[in-house]
């Protein structure tokens, strides 16, 4: 609703006024930083505007008495820290570029400076992160405790650095043994890390509810080849992906052409990141405890969860009439109240934030109905460009299947699990297996990915589901397999 003048006055005053309380309690936090970079950091301000979170790549060349700029291109963030990241290759005008270093350039000042009065501590661009080695549970964020608050695990505690920008890899070795060492990376996708209170969800459905959540912060992180990191000189900003051995092996220089660096001054071993704040609709799906007739299979519940996200941000941008880029999502799995749940959040893809997501809220009901409509109106075998796939989420396409998003949309609004699967149904999904030696598949009674295994009743017969045989068939092997040995011991 619109705020009458006055009131809406009052509102960005008293909004002032705690912002500044604020930044004065909290100065030693914000050394050397503007006010307006503050203000856009902490959400105040739209940034639509105000360019923000705005990265480059640069090239630069020798001249006679100084180092001059040959190239320069531009990226968000989000985007920068994958596709100019150390390893990646980039094109520039028909040239060839590896990225090998974070500049030390001031980006007020526009030259060179050392590399600790940019990054070093204190220069709110290194700051702490906590990363949970469960491969099953996937957080990381920026909590001051040791355990994982979605699992319980004991975190790891690793250096974030937020980039003012990237820069070309010099190296005395030939183009093409460079080119060979590098490794490309991607950042995750943002990721809600925080654990805000569930009392104010909406109940859509026995096992799905909703809220819309202001202010909330996503963070964006590359954690390098097998998560191993980022290695950096702290005198020239040199970079490689992976530790400092590299920095011998790829025989990296400074990354000014002319000038020398001994890299004698230690490293800095860090992740890339950065994080920023927007507004979330939340979508809980309940899957229940240790009775729930839910699989507990963890990479079916990821492929189903990733998969009705995507669903979620295709429709809703029908729905919203507005591109479907202009919306994103992710999920995560967490514990609430003792049962296992799957959070889907939406959030608007552009830097001031259109009020997208919180307009989503209000259809919730439509937004469902459209994807039910979504998930089936389509005859491909999982997923395809018609349905699920597109070019930003190409990254996951051999992750995402539309059945397993419908099954988990359907419990979760209706507490409804697919029927048993026919027997010429099964027969369909054994075909594969029939035509490899040894295998027997007449003891094998298949049932549908969602069920979980406990309950089912295969009288007598191999219980093995139709995702172990699609995704997992060396696993669906080996039980009937071991099966059939035990039968003949």
């Amino acid at each position: 609703y619109l705020l009458e003048r006055e009131a809406f006055t009052d509102s960005v005053i008293q909004s002032l006024e705690k912002f500044v309380k604020g930044i004065i309690r909290e100065k030693d936090n914000y050394p050397d930083q503007k006010l307006l970079d503050i203000a856009q950091d902490e959400g105040l301000i739209p940034t639509y505007s105000f360019p923000h979170n705005i990265v480059g790549f640069s090239v630069y060349r020798a001249e006679k008495n100084h180092i001059a700029l040959e190239e320069h291109t531009d990226r968000s963030m989000d985007l920068a820290l994958s596709e100019y990241a150390p390893g990646s290759n980039l094109t520039i005008k028909k040239k060839n570029y590896i990225s090998g270093a974070i500049s030390r350039i001031d980006p007020i000042k526009k030259i060179p400076i050392q590399f600790e009065s940019l990054y070093g501590e204190g220069s709110g661009k290194l700051r702490p992160i906590k990363v949970c080695p469960n491969p099953d549970c996937r957080w990381f964020g920026f909590s001051e405790e040791c355990s994982c608050p979605l699992c319980g695990s004991d975190t790891d505690e690793h250096q974030m650095l937020t980039p003012h920008g990237f820069s070309m890899l010099v190296s005395n070795k030939r183009q093409k043994d460079v080119e060979s060492s590098a490794v490309k990376t991607y950042a995750s996708s943002p990721f809600y890390s925080t654990m805000p209170s569930s009392k104010k969800m909406t109940q859509f459905s026995d096992n799905m509810r909703f809220e819309k959540r202001a202010d909330q912060k996503l963070i964006v992180m590359n954690a390098g080849n097998q998560k191993g990191g980022f290695t950096i000189c702290k005198r020239c900003g040199a970079a490689v992906n992976g530790d400092e051995s590299l920095f011998n092996f790829m025989r990296v220089g400074s990354p000014f052409p002319g000038k020398r660096c001994g890299h004698d001054e230690g490293f800095m071993h860090v992740y890339l990141g950065s994080d920023f704040i927007t507004d979330l609709v939340v979508y809980e799906i309940r899957l229940g405890g240790e009775e729930s007739p839910i699989t507990d299979e963890m990479k079916w519940i990821w492929i189903a969860a990733q998969s009705l996200t995507q669903a979620f941000c295709l429709v809703a941008g029908r729905i919203l009439d507005v591109e479907s880029s202009d919306l994103e999502g992710g999920c995560r799995l967490i514990t609430r109240d003792g049962d296992n749940v799957v959070e889907i959040y939406l959030y608007d893809n552009l830097s001031s934030g259109a009020g997208y997501s919180a307009d989503l809220a209000g259809k919730t009901e439509e937004l469902v109905l459209e994807t039910r409509k979504f998930l089936q109106g389509c005859d491909c075998h999982d997923s395809c460009f018609k349905c699920l796939r597109n070019y930003g989420n190409r990254r996951i396409h051999e992750l995402m299947d539309r059945h397993a998003a419908l099954d988990l949309l359907n419990w979760a609004t209706d507490s409804k699990l697919p029927d048993p699967l026919s027997e010429e149904e099964q027969n369909i999904i054994l075909k594969p297996l029939r035509s490899l030696p040894g295998i027997d598949c007449e003891r094998a009674y298949v049932y549908p990915s969602i069920w979980n295994e406990s309950k089912v009743v295969a009288n007598g017969k191999i219980p093995i589901s139709k995702f172990e045989i699609e995704r997992q068939p060396s696993d669906a092997c080996n039980r009937l397999n071991s099966c059939r040995v035990d039968n003949v011991n």
